[in-house]
């Protein structure tokens, strides 16, 4: 379903930055077979920390993939959608930080030098995907 296909990735992501939660909930629409769908899932990373993260296969064909997030901090909020993050500070102006590239074609360039023979630093380990699994299949069993 579409915790282990799409919303994995965002889990995972959470993971990378934060670190494991505290506690994990999760709610997820099913189509007629029973096969989630839809998933939102909220961790709570305690002191007043929290985040929230959706991922859907119920979206009308004509919004196509999305794929964004927004942060609020304490000084700032930022918006990542496509290729950049709009900064919008406390005081003065919004502005955009650009990427360089996107993660797939990163994550691809990655895999194929490792499949080449070129030693790579590791950025997540197994024992980190392990964990971005199990917390996916936790999210669908609520």
């Amino acid at each position: 379903g579409i915790a282990l296909d799409r919303h994995i990735h965002d889990l995972d992501f959470i993971q990378y930055c934060f670190g494991e939660p505290v506690q994990a909930r999760a709610a997820c629409s099913r189509f007629d077979n029973d096969v989630p769908g839809h998933v939102q899932t909220w961790l709570d990373y305690g002191n007043n920390a929290a985040i929230s993260a959706t991922g859907s296969w119920m979206m009308p064909k004509s919004f196509g993939f999305k794929m964004s997030y927004s942060a609020v901090f304490e000084t700032a909020a930022a918006f990542f959608e496509g290729r950049g993050v709009k900064v919008f500070p406390a005081e003065g102006e919004p502005f955009t930080v650009e990427v360089d590239g996107d993660g797939y074609a990163a994550e691809i360039e990655h895999f194929a030098k490792l499949v080449g023979g070129q030693e790579r630093t590791m950025v997540v380990t197994p024992e980190d995907a392990r964990e971005s699994v199990r917390m996916a299949l936790e999210v669908t069993e609520q």
